[in-house]
């Protein structure tokens, strides 16, 4: 998951209409789904099958997330529509994927609560200052903002294989991994605060656009 889009202008000259239909695309509105079905998994299963199943569609949404790029630089099926759609799925991925962890998962950790608070500002955030300076150079994806995000879907990917592990009983292999998961979740908050501060710096500075 990117703050920005990788694939640069369009490469091809077709239209918004088509644009739905490239590959691509497909693959990330099926992302759009998992990221709903993900919170809504744990309305329709019991747990632990629930953890089970939302780890599945997020791993399934995280390789769509390389698929469709590759697909598009491959087959040459970018799009300004896939610009916009790819960032936007991916942190709905993200923070649909919170929600249960947050609810129902660590509920009580207050820590954990403040930590998923942060990640949701910063996401939500830098994509709002994009929209104000949609021309900053300051805004363009940062080095620390690919490892913030591979922290961010990293520690979320092992905090439901943990919740997964623990409920069918394997706590020999569950606790280690979601400690694992928890200290990849705190360096996923610490890169989130200090590149949304980056960036937030970078939009103030930024000259007002041209009218």
């Amino acid at each position: 998951m990117n703050d920005a889009p990788t694939g640069g202008e369009p490469a091809t000259t077709t239209t918004a209409r088509n644009d739905w239909l490239l590959i691509p695309n497909q693959l990330t509105l099926s992302r759009f789904i998992a990221a709903a079905l993900v919170p809504a998994m744990f309305l329709i299963l019991e747990r632990p099958n629930a953890d089970l199943a939302a780890l599945a569609l997020f791993v399934y949404a995280s390789l769509t997330d390389f698929v469709d790029g590759w697909a598009a630089r491959r087959f040459n099926q970018m799009s300004a529509l896939g610009a916009k759609l790819d960032p936007l799925a991916d942190k709905a991925l993200l923070l649909a994927t919170l929600i249960p962890l947050c609810v129902i998962s660590f509920s009580g950790e207050l820590l954990f609560l403040l930590g998923a608070g942060v990640i949701t500002m910063r996401e939500i955030g830098v994509s709002l200052l994009r929209r104000w300076r949609p021309n900053a150079s300051a805004l363009k994806v940062r080095r620390d903002a690919k490892w913030k995000t591979a922290a961010q879907m990293g520690s979320v990917s092992l905090l439901l294989t943990a919740e997964a592990l623990i409920g069918h009983e394997e706590h020999a292999l569950g606790e280690p991994v979601q400690i694992l998961g928890l200290a990849l979740f705190a360096a996923a908050v610490v890169l989130s605060a200090t590149t949304g501060l980056a960036y937030l710096r970078g939009a103030l500075a930024a000259p007002e656009p041209k009218a």
